[in-house]
């Protein structure tokens, strides 16, 4: 009976953390439609407490700062407003709206959508949710430079800066601020602070597919590790081809299947596959030139996963079809895949059948730790 009443009192204090007072209707009855549109689909993300985001809406009472507000918590990640504070929100977002002066002195003229998805938006790559933007520096115009000036500055900065780089395969990402402190990090931690660092200056920058971008007339790409222009590689695929991705079930297609959770795209590296931050979707779609391999993963029961994977190639100004089914088939079972009938001489048998042979034809040694489980044991449990 205590059990229930604490459970029953702690959904109550959720709901009453996530619930709009009269006060906040009200606010909410003055915003435009688009805008409480966009505060509705702000309100489901993640977050400690609904005051919070009306204490935010209150503070940028006046245009333009209310829209871009909702612009920075619209193009929050799921777990920004969870990292972020009212105060580390606020220092993001009146750090960005300083360098609309900025951006006039040097006489650059932003569409609004560049400017809210890649200066004002907190989000880069995986890395950590902080108020990085402070901790940058503010490269001075008072000398009148124009743009091009300008960035080869920063590039300048960023190259003298990030004099190391960590060659580790694993690590947790570090934010712009924290790599920038360190004067190091890995490829894409540097890549995420240069992006950062042009953001601050009021250049729109993005990380895509991997690849460093800065926008100034137009999408040029940067290498992060030199602190200048990408030289393309003759021998690299370039361009852009047209990607159509399509997932069955049943042999039907199936709208439901979301990437990262369903399916996802790979490319091939040395000795791995790479997944930059991208967002692969169902349907045709602009996509970088190269080799990829498609992949998809379902649970089976017990927990383990069955998986498939698509190799495919896209090529510059063609279109490029690739489609992959969901379902769970045969082999998924390693048990059954490696003996038909259980027992350890069972084992041996198909593995002594399966193992390399010799010019001579003799079988040799197999290496290795093998683990042998039920039919929908999870693996893990077996580690």
């Amino acid at each position: 009976m205590l059990s229930e009443l604490r459970i029953r009192a702690n959904e109550a204090d959720r709901v009453r953390l996530r619930t709009p007072s009269d006060d906040d209707e009200e606010l909410l009855a003055a915003l435009s439609e688009e805008q409480r549109l966009t505060m509705a689909s702000v309100l489901e993300k993640p977050f400690a407490r609904v005051s919070d985001l009306f204490l935010l809406l209150r503070h940028y009472a006046e245009e333009p700062a209310r829209q871009s507000l909702l612009d920075f918590l619209a193009r929050a990640d799921d777990k920004d407003l969870l990292e972020l504070g009212v105060d580390e929100i606020r220092a993001q977002l009146d750090a960005a709206l300083s360098v609309a002066e900025r951006l006039s002195e040097l006489g650059v003229d932003l569409p609004d959508s560049l400017f809210a998805d890649f200066i004002l938006a907190n989000r880069i790559e995986r890395e950590p949710s902080t108020a990085w933007r402070q901790d940058l520096p503010l490269v001075s115009t008072a000398s009148g430079a124009d743009a091009d000036a300008l960035l080869r500055e920063l590039l300048r900065l960023h190259r003298e800066r990030m004099n190391e780089r960590e060659s580790g395969f694993f690590g947790a990402p570090l934010d712009p601020a924290q790599c920038w402190r360190l004067g190091l990090g890995s490829e894409r931690d540097l890549g995420v602070a240069l992006v950062g660092l042009l953001r601050r200056n009021g250049f729109p920058a993005r990380r895509r597919h991997g690849i460093t971008e800065v926008w100034l007339r137009d999408w040029l790409r940067l290498d992060p590790l030199r602190g200048d222009f990408y030289a393309d590689d003759p021998d690299e695929p370039s361009g852009t081809g047209q990607l159509e991705i399509e997932l069955t079930r049943g042999g039907l297609p199936w709208e439901r299947a979301q990437s990262y959770k369903h399916f996802n795209l790979c490319r091939p590296e040395a000795g791995h596959l790479s997944s930059p931050w991208w967002d692969p979707a169902l349907g045709p779609q602009d996509w970088d030139a190269g080799d990829y391999v498609l992949c998809s993963a379902m649970r089976v029961p017990g927990g383990s996963i069955f998986g498939r994977l698509r190799a495919l190639t896209v090529s510059s100004g063609e279109e490029t079809r690739v489609s992959l089914p969901l379902d769970i088939g045969g082999g998924w079972d390693p048990a059954a895949a490696l003996v038909s009938e259980p027992g350890p001489e069972a084992f041996r048998a198909a593995l002594a059948s399966a193992a390399p042979r010799s010019e001579a034809g003799a079988s040799l040694p197999v290496e290795g730790l093998f683990f042998l489980f039920e039919p929908g044991e999870p693996a893990s449990r077996m580690i």
